[in-house]
């Protein structure tokens, strides 16, 4: 992870790195998209950024448990789960309730123990905490893809704990493959890592150009209580798969073909074989699968109700936007030299 890391990692302020995590619409007024149209957040009503009434009231009510500092990282699991639940709570109080919001029922649990699944074959991994949907009862098993057709607890936002961010950033790299093994093709994994040493706390968001981070924010300090509940809020501003960075015009089961640029229906069809796929945090993720058509249901055959949005079916959909931008996910070409040079994230991400 540490060499895939080389010289791929950045730091945006908070409220930069939101307002890239925050979901969006696309501007009336703006230029129509095309295969060789460029894109920017200019062209994009950002929801966070009108929500600064919603920020303040949860400034006003947040009601933190303190952290400590301790020299036994496991001490720190509950505590830290109870802080980054009362985020949660303050933003939804300040909100309101809404039950369409992607993580309506996000919340976050100490775990450290062993997933149920790995990445081909490889060890199994434990998380220190887990955010996850209806965590009010811990669950007795999670999961990062589960079997077909199973409904079970799914890993959303890990959580590491280390007593240095270089360590901690390589681990959670870890855990951000896993995500992006269990949805191909998804535009970034968020990992939430605290360091419990310095006592400060920093959103990590593994993408293909490498590590964007938020700055060290101090939980225990008041000043940087808005920073964080704004980097919460951004998270519940998240309305479908597609806001929270997974493609919806494909899973690891179907896919919506266009049969030319104009095309906007698309043709259904299904994964057959997969010939090749490049797994890893940073990179085009290149994956080689065999499709076959998939023929139409007869109105017999078809569901009497949706099935539930958290089950990722496909749906026809314009081309999802592509949100990498320069000011989210900046390109960086590395050299030969460059990859020989010791992984140091400390150049940008300063413990």
């Amino acid at each position: 992870m540490s060499e895939e890391l080389q010289d791929a990692t950045w730091q945006l302020d908070a409220t930069r790195l939101a307002r890239a995590l925050s979901a969006k619409s696309r501007k009336k007024d703006a230029p129509s998209l095309n295969i060789d149209s460029t894109d920017s957040l200019d062209c994009y009503n950002i929801t966070l950024d009108e929500m600064d009434n919603v920020l303040e009231r949860a400034v006003e009510s947040f009601q933190p448990s303190g952290l400590i500092s301790a020299t036994r990282e496991a001490d720190v699991y509950s505590p830290l789960a109870i802080f980054l639940n009362s985020c949660l709570t303050a933003c939804r109080k300040a909100a309101g309730v809404d039950a369409s919001q992607y993580y309506s029922e996000l919340n976050f649990t100490v775990w450290d123990h062993p997933t149920k699944d790995g990445i081909r074959g490889a060890n199994v991994l434990k998380p220190d905490c887990v955010g996850a949907q209806s965590l009010r009862n811990i669950p007795s098993e999670l999961w990062w893809r589960p079997p077909f057709g199973e409904r079970s607890s799914t890993v959303e936002i890990p959580v590491e704990v280390k007593d240095g961010w270089r360590r901690l950033v390589s681990q959670a790299a870890t855990y951000a493959r896993c995500p992006t093994n269990a949805v191909p093709l998804r535009q970034f994994s968020l990992v939430i890592g605290y360091n419990h040493v310095t006592t400060e706390l920093r959103f990590l968001v593994f993408h293909a150009g490498g590590l964007t981070s938020s700055p060290p924010l101090k939980p225990n300090d008041t000043q940087d209580h808005r920073d964080i509940l704004r980097l919460f809020l951004s998270l519940l501003t998240w309305k479908s798969p597609g806001d929270a960075g997974l493609p919806e015009w494909c899973n690891d089961v179907g896919v919506f073909v266009q049969r030319s640029r104009d095309d906007k229906q698309g043709v259904q069809m299904c994964v057959k074989q997969v010939y090749y796929d490049r797994l890893g945090v940073r990179g085009r993720g290149g994956k080689v699968v065999r499709l076959s058509p998939i023929p139409p249901l007869a109105p017999s055959q078809l569901p009497i109700a949706p099935p539930s949005p958290r089950l990722q079916t496909l749906r026809r959909s314009r081309r999802i936007v592509d949100k990498q931008t320069k000011e989210n996910i900046p390109s960086k070409r590395t050299s030969k030299s460059a990859s020989k040079r010791r992984y140091n994230p400390t150049s940008t991400i300063r413990s």
